[in-house]
């Protein structure tokens, strides 16, 4: 059986030259490196020879060299089998080493088998004169010039590697920071949907109680016998008390993104009149607000408690680029707009706005920071001085209202943010002669009143009964669920609180009540304006919502309207 040596630092390439040879009936020596092939073949001489190049220790070119210069080695055929030097310059050195073949890699199996298999059945003695000499002088320039070539080649590829390398690094230290900055995002979102959450609870329970200081004020107020009570004033206080404690209310919802939009037609210097203790109180003593309104601006239509916030927000911000103080100056003007502004605004229509500018003389803003701005968790505060959510709730807010927001700003120059509005397009809403009271509506309808807060609802019974209703209870859903389902009981219209304990929620209960009495009048309340798209769906469609806290006159009002629908 012949033998064949097979040098090769790769085990891939051993493990299929010995698959591919010894198929063919031939023992296969193999070796890992030029210096180890040279010892197994001056020990036990093989017939021939398969010597890959790029090898450490000896490599192939040095182990030619070697085998032609060893008299009892030189007669053996000796054949290259390379995928690293394939330069033609390369292959001419080869052969000028001695060697009988120079196959590159990747070979075909039938190619490489019919290349080797005619050189080892050759007769020994046919083959090329042994020539155990030293290579001439420009053999071993060659050789120094394949090893040199050899060498660039492997530093490109090493400096490719160390480029390919350092741009997966940064890659990584991108995708790392990306997914840290992610991580923040959540984190921020998850700490204001929990705040959100915390404020629309505490709403719900806040407006309960506020609900029964305005209703029973009002009550009293109602009562003829009081009519010329001294008393009548303090208690007038204590419903104008409570309906500023509902404003601020509205405000924490607001804040939280748990209002509702409610656009009520409005002039934006009152606004700014009704916020200006606030912003006094808030902003601190070390910064200075001026106003300059201007009475001739239209009114717009929006959400008063979400645009309160809008202010807020900005002048939070102009605060916190003032730490040595400064003045934050709000400013109102009319203005037209031409088509290349609305071009770049397409949300707004060429013609009559009103303009809303909002300055300070702060440390001002660079470019790259202009060009962030409502880009949402963006901010260049320290971490927990701010949530990066304060300029895109204003963007929010001015979307629905159909106007944008532009920002003004050089580093030291202070910053200037102008809020743009289309124009209400409705009368003044100016307050006039104060309208003659009308007297509130009764009814003698049956009403049942589902509440859990035993307070509120002994109030809604109340105020119910004042107006001529009868009056049914319950506590919870399940309770009403009873009553609903008697057969015998008279009912014509159900108030319900959307958020009580158990499991059988105000919507829910609205629908089952609407299945047991098909097209009875079903008014849901509640403190907290979060609702589901399905609550809010389900709402719009079928059922009315009345928001807490209301008054005597919000609720007789919308019973009676309700009723006569009904009929």
């Amino acid at each position: 059986m012949k033998r064949v040596l097979v040098v090769d630092d790769h085990l891939d390439n051993l493990y299929f030259l010995q698959a591919l040879l010894g198929s063919q009936g031939l023992e296969v020596v193999p070796a890992s490196n030029g210096a180890q092939a040279l010892e197994l073949a001056r020990q036990t001489p093989p017939h021939l020879v398969v010597s890959d190049i790029l090898m450490p220790v000896m490599d192939g070119y040095t182990l030619c060299r070697e085998w032609m210069a060893d008299p009892d080695l030189c007669h053996i055929p000796f054949i290259f089998y390379t995928a690293t030097y394939t330069d033609p310059r390369d292959r001419q050195l080869g052969y000028e080493l001695g060697a009988e073949a120079y196959l590159t890699k990747p070979s075909e199996p039938e190619d490489f088998l019919a290349a080797v298999l005619p050189i080892l059945a050759r007769d020994p003695q046919t083959g090329p004169s042994c020539r155990p000499s030293t290579p001439p002088e420009s053999t071993m320039t060659r050789y120094s010039e394949a090893l040199v070539r050899r060498l660039e080649d492997k530093m490109a590829e090493l400096e490719e590697s160390n480029r390919r390398l350092k741009e997966e690094i940064a890659e990584r230290e991108r995708v790392e920071s990306a997914l840290l900055a992610s991580a923040e995002q959540l984190r921020q979102a998850q700490k204001m949907e929990a705040l959100g959450q915390l404020a629309g609870g505490i709403a719900h329970d806040f407006n309960n109680q506020l609900t029964t200081i305005a209703g029973y004020s009002e009550l009293l107020l109602s009562r003829p016998e009081l009519a010329s009570s001294p008393a009548l004033d303090e208690v007038g206080e204590i419903m104008r008390a409570a309906q500023r404690a509902s404003a601020l209310t509205r405000r924490i919802l607001a804040f939280s993104r748990r209002q509702t939009w409610q656009p009520v037609v409005v002039r934006l210097d009152q606004i700014v009149a009704g916020m200006r203790d606030l912003l006094d109180r808030t902003l601190g003593a070390h910064i200075a607000i001026e106003c300059h309104m201007d009475p001739q601006v239209e009114p717009v239509e929006i959400d008063i408690h979400q645009f309160e916030q809008v202010l807020t927000n900005l002048a939070l911000n102009a605060r916190d680029a003032m730490p040595e103080g400064g003045t934050l100056t709000l400013r109102t003007r009319a203005v037209d707009l031409d088509e290349d502004f609305c071009r770049h605004h397409p949300v707004l229509l060429p013609g009559p706005a009103v303009v809303l500018e909002v300055s300070d003389t702060g440390c001002g803003m660079d470019p790259g920071v202009l060009e962030r701005l409502g880009e949402p968790f963006f901010t260049t505060k320290p971490p927990g001085k701010g949530t990066g959510l304060g300029l895109t709730t204003v963007l929010n807010t001015l979307r629905l209202a159909g106007g944008c927001l532009q920002a003004h700003s050089q580093p030291g120059s202070g910053s200037l943010f102008q809020i743009f509005l289309p124009p209400a397009g409705r009368p003044d809403p100016s307050p006039g002669p104060p309208e003659t009271e009308t007297e509130i509506p009764r009814g003698s309808a049956t009403i049942l009143v589902v509440e859990d807060d035993l307070i509120l609802r002994d109030l809604v019974v109340r105020m119910l009964q004042s107006l001529g209703y009868s009056t049914l209870t319950a506590g919870t859903g399940e309770e009403a669920l009873e009553i609903l389902a008697d057969p015998d009981q008279a009912l014509d219209f159900m108030l319900t609180d959307l958020v009580m304990p158990g499991s059988l929620q105000g919507w829910d209960l609205a629908r089952q009540a609407r299945n047991l009495r098909p097209g009875l009048p079903v008014l849901c309340t509640s403190g907290h304006q979060q609702r589901s798209p399905e609550e809010k769906e389900a709402g719009s469609r079928d059922f009315e919502f009345l928001e807490k806290p209301f008054t005597r006159r919000d609720l007789g009002e919308r019973v009676h309207w309700m009723l006569n629908q009904s009929l």
